[in-house]
């Protein structure tokens, strides 16, 4: 037996495993996914051989040159991290439904990583794979129209742990979006939204959107407010209004008291503006003192 052929019979024994293998795969039904609502869909992935994240592609889809291919070009995907709408390449052949199933895990880890987390647009997620699959709350969410601007801005920073971006006219265009969403979607699924994408519990919005919300005055919100404006009373007030009125705010905000976002914020400046007030009485207490001692002084010399 010469070279040639002891190669030529090995390529034949290896074409022939390679169809036996095939056959084999071919007659054994698709993997099944741990998700039960993935069972018996025929698998897809997205492939990275094209240059995704530099390009704009919309929807292409390149024909792989054979089913062996396949493999090779889905090993090579890291499509979470690109910029894909949509593409996806349903595969050739069974033959390539346990790759699939490795993929369908890394978009189950991409979905979970960047729930709750802020910053993230979920409307992105349209055309993402098994989006819904992984995510079924996404249908709620999706329901509704995408939030502009404000609404947006806030919604994606609802899971920083610096709340320090609400204010008054934030406040006002936030309850507005809330109240239009939950005629559209109702409460209870709102707050599930809520508490699965955006990581804030029901009791620390409802403070904010309910219809009698903690009172806000405009001054919190403005560092040059003098302590008088921040306490919201006028620039001369009595010594007993004073007490009573920070008394009864700090009731009202402390946070053992309120799981309002702005509670640590408000008490602060509360504080700070009692503070300042007390500051100011004893100064005032020095200056009164030392004009009695200088009237003493002039009495007795």
């Amino acid at each position: 037996m010469n070279f040639l052929t002891f190669v030529g019979d090995l390529l034949q024994d290896l074409l022939l495993l390679t169809l036996i293998f095939c056959g084999i795969c071919w007659l054994l039904p698709p993997s099944e996914s741990s998700n039960k609502e993935l069972k018996g869909q025929f698998r897809r992935l997205t492939c990275l051989l094209e240059d995704a994240p530099q390009s704009s592609l919309r929807g292409q889809a390149y024909s792989l040159a054979t089913p062996l291919m396949t493999p090779f070009a889905c090993l090579l995907e890291d499509a979470p991290q690109s910029s894909l709408r949509g593409q996806a390449y349903p595969l050739a052949t069974p033959l390539m439904t346990p790759f699939a199933c490795i993929w369908d895990k890394g978009w189950y880890i991409f979905y979970h990583q960047r729930l709750a987390k802020p910053g993230v647009n979920y409307w992105e997620w349209k055309n993402f794979p098994l989006a819904t699959q992984v995510v079924p709350e996404l249908f709620w969410l999706w329901s509704l129209p995408e939030p502009k601007r404000t609404p947006k801005l806030i919604l994606e920073s609802l899971a920083k742990e610096d709340q320090s971006f609400w204010n008054q006219e934030t406040i006002d265009r936030f309850r507005q979006w809330h109240h239009q969403a939950t005629q559209r979607l109702g409460l209870s699924n709102l707050q599930t939204i809520y508490q699965v994408f955006y990581g804030m519990s029901w009791e620390r919005l409802q403070p904010i959107v309910s219809e009698h919300p903690l009172p806000l005055n405009r001054a919190l919100f403005d560092e040059s407010s003098p302590w008088w404006k921040v306490l919201d009373l006028h620039p001369f007030p009595t010594s007993l209004q004073v007490e009573q009125t920070y008394k009864s705010l700090i009731r009202l905000w402390h946070p053992d008291r309120t799981q309002h976002p702005l509670a640590h914020y408000v008490t602060a400046r509360l504080n700070g503006a009692y503070e300042e007030y007390q500051l100011r009485q004893q100064r005032n207490s020095q200056k009164l003192s030392l004009v009695q001692q200088w009237f003493k002084s002039q009495f007795y010399s």
